[in-house]
């Protein structure tokens, strides 16, 4: 963790009696956000604390969700995506070496390249692939933070909320 990252580890039925929120509540507003269209997306971006980030990541994100939806009904399975699972894969894709992607994921990154790109997978789609992603997670972060600000004092968590809003960096939320 760098110096100006924070992290935060809760049990999972700490949000809703604190006031602050579900999961699902914050993936909603990320997946609300991301459905957007791509004009729209940018002019919005554009006037808010997101200038910079391109309509690639907002579609990797989507792409991600209905890559964990399908593979969930590959296995016959009903679950509830939330923006924690999008991210997880995000994180996968953001931290590989630019260049050389890893054998194991080569199967995945074509199916992201092939949706994002309409095109075979090259090393200069994976290297976009991971600059797309390491934008949309802080685009996830950001959205998670802006989403804990809605309750600036939440029930029994004064110095959560106080630490929430001196941070300017990183802000890993983990739950049990």
């Amino acid at each position: 963790m760098s110096n100006n990252s924070l992290a935060f580890l809760f049990g999972s039925g700490i949000s809703i009696p604190s006031g602050l929120g579900s999961v699902e509540n914050i993936t909603e507003e990320i997946l609300s956000f991301c459905d957007k269209p791509e004009d729209e997306l940018e002019r919005t971006c554009k006037s808010m604390k997101y200038p910079y980030i391109s309509s690639e990541s907002f579609e990797l994100i989507l792409i991600l969700r209905k890559y964990i939806e399908d593979n969930y009904k590959k296995l016959s399975i009903s679950y509830k995506i939330t923006y924690e699972d999008i991210y997880e894969l995000l994180e996968i894709l953001s931290e590989r070496d630019f260049d050389l992607p890893p054998a194991a994921n080569i199967e995945f990154l074509k199916v992201i390249c092939n949706e994002l790109y309409d095109g075979n997978f090259t090393m200069t789609m994976f290297r976009h692939i991971c600059k797309a992603a390491e934008h949309a997670k802080w685009f996830i972060q950001r959205k998670v933070k802006e989403f804990l600000d809605i309750c600036p004092n939440p029930k029994g968590l004064d110095l959560f909320s106080t630490l929430i809003a001196s941070v300017t960096g990183q802000i890993d939320i983990l739950t049990l």
